[in-house]
C-alpha cells in the first residue's frame, strides 16, 4: 500500500473520499480546499486520493492540515490494473460511502469512477470543472460509457451544465453548484506601495494583472496582441503575468519582438496573489474557455474589476457593466478598448469594485458551495443507502502519523 497520512483521531460519520487524477491540480485543488473548509466534519469523515506529484503533494499537505486522510496514488490509465486494484481495496476497506471525483477536464477521472463502481461505493459523484470539450472519438465514447456510473455530475456553472445537456446527457443527472471562494483580505496601501516598488512599477502607473497557467486556453497570446494598443494610449501601463506553463518562453520571445517586454512582467509562480490583486487596477482574463474562473471571483472579493471574455462560466462570474467588462474571445482590439475604457474612469472602477464584493458575498462564497454540496450528499444518501448502513465501520488499515513521500 502506498504511503499515506491519517489524522490521530478519525471522526465518525459518513466517509467521503475525494479523488483526482490530475497531475497538476491547481484550480481543482483550490476548489477542493474551499469546499473542505466548510464541510461539516462532525458528520463526514474525509479522505483524498491524489497523484504524488509536486502539485499533488502541495494539495495533500494542505488538506492533511485540515484533518483529511490523504493517499498519494496515481490511478489514471484503464490498463493500470495494479493501481486500480489498490484503489478498489482502499475504498472497500475504508468503508467509503461517497466517492466524489474532481475532474479538471472531461477525459480525467474516468478510471477512478469505474474503480469506485467496482468497489461498490454506494454514492458516486463527479464535479466537472470545465464545459464539454471532448473531440477525440475514443474519449467521447469512454466518457459516454462511464458517466452513467455517477449518480450526479456537478458542473461549476450553468453554462457548463448546458454544454453537456446539448450532447444528450440526461438532464436530471447534471446539476450546477457554482464555485465558491473564501473572500480575500485586502492589503494595506503601504503593502501595495511596497509591492509595486519591488516590481519596479510607479505608484500611479496602471497595473494590469493576469493570473493563469500559460496554456492556449488562457489566451495570453490575445492579450499580448492587445498590449501595443494599450501602451499607445497609456504608455506607463504595466502587465503583471502570474503563472507558469508551456507557452511561457514563446510569449516572452514574442513580447521582445513586439518591443513591449519592458511593460510585461513574467512573474512565474507567486504565493502573494492577493497582494498583487490589491495593488492592481484591473484583472484581465482573455480566456478561450472557462468553467467558472476562481481567480475572477477572488479578484471581485477584493473589489478588483475584471476585463474578461464572453465565454462559458465567465458570464456567470462577471456581471458585464457592473463588476467588469466582457468582450468576445480572440479579439485583441476589443480587449484593448475595454481595458482603456476602465483605466480612464477610476470612479467607475471603484463602483465596480463595490458591486463585485457584494456579488461574491451574495452568490459565490465557499460556505454556500459547501452547503449545496452537503445537501446533495444528503439527497443521494437517502436515495441510495438504507439508513442502517450509515454507521461507520472500523478500518483495518493502520498508518503512521505524518506524511511520508513514497520511496
Amino acid at each position: 500500500m502506498t504511503s499515506w497520512y491519517l489524522p490521530d483521531e478519525t471522526p465518525p460519520g459518513v466517509h467521503v473520499c475525494y479523488f483526482t487524477d490530475s497531475l497538476q491540480p491547481s484550480g481543482v485543488g483550490v476548489h477542493l480546499l474551499n469546499l473542505l473548509r466548510w464541510l461539516d466534519l462532525t458528520r463526514f469523515q474525509v479522505s483524498l486520493v491524489c497523484p504524488g506529484t509536486e502539485d499533488g503533494w502541495r494539495l495533500m499537505t494542505r488538506a492533511a492540515r485540515m484533518g483529511v486522510s490523504v493517499y498519494p496514488m496515481t490511478v489514471r490509465e484503464r490498463s493500470d490494473e495494479p493501481a486500480i486494484r489498490q484503489l478498489v481495496e482502499l475504498l472497500r476497506h475504508e468503508g467509503v460511502t461517497i466517492f466524489h471525483s474532481q475532474v479538471g477536464i472531461s477525459w480525467e477521472g474516468m478510471t477512478g469512477l469505474r474503480a469506485a463502481h467496482r468497489a461498490g461505493v454506494p454514492v458516486r459523484v463527479v464535479t466537472e470543472h470545465l464545459p464539454y470539450l471532448l473531440t477525440h472519438p475514443g474519449q467521447v465514447a469512454e466518457h459516454w460509457e462511464t458517466t452513467p456510473l455517477a449518480h450526479r455530475v456537478i458542473t461549476v456553472s450553468e453554462a457548463a451544465r448546458q454544454s453537456f445537456l446539448l450532447r444528450g446527457y440526461p438532464q436530471d443527472q447534471f446539476i450546477c453548484i457554482h464555485n465558491g471562494i473564501e473572500p480575500l483580505r485586502p492589503q494595506s496601501p503601504q503593502e501595495c506601495a511596497r509591492l509595486r516598488q519591488d516590481l519596479g512599477i510607479a505608484p500611479e502607473a496602471p497595473l494590469l494583472l493576469t493570473v493563469a497557467r500559460m496554456t492556449p486556453q488562457k489566451g495570453y497570446d490575445v492579450l499580448l496582441a492587445a498590449v501595443p494598443e494599450v501602451l499607445r494610449r497609456q504608455p506607463n501601463a504595466h502587465f503583471a503575468w502570474v503563472g507558469e506553463g508551456p507557452e511561457r518562453e514563446t510569449l516572452s520571445a514574442q513580447a521582445r519582438e513586439l518591443g513591449v517586454d519592458f511593460a510585461v512582467h513574467f512573474l512565474g509562480h507567486r504565493d502573494d496573489v492577493p497582494s498583487l490583486m490589491s495593488a492592481a487596477d484591473l484583472l484581465v482574463l482573455p480566456s478561450r474557455f472557462e468553467g467558472h474562473p476562481l481567480v475572477a471571483l477572488e479578484a471581485l472579493s477584493l473589489g478588483l474589476p475584471v476585463v474578461g471574455t464572453r465565454v462559458c462560466g465567465m458570464e456567470e462570474a462577471i456581471a458585464h457593466g457592473e463588476t467588469g467588462l466582457l468582450v468576445e474571445p480572440e479579439q485583441p482590439t476589443a480587449l484593448a478598448a475595454a481595458i482603456l475604457e476602465l483605466l480612464s474612469d477610476p470612479e467607475r472602477r471603484r463602483r465596480m469594485g463595490r458591486a463585485g464584493r457584494e456579488r461574491i458575498q451574495e452568490r459565490f462564497t465557499a460556505r454556500l458551495m459547501a452547503r449545496a454540496t452537503m445537501a446533495l450528499y444528503d439527497q443521494l444518501l437517502a436515495e441510495h443507502l438504507p439508513q442502517h448502513q450509515l454507521l461507520r465501520t472500523s478500518s483495518p488499515f493502520a498508518a503512521p502519523a505524518g506524511i511520508r513521500r513514497p520511496a
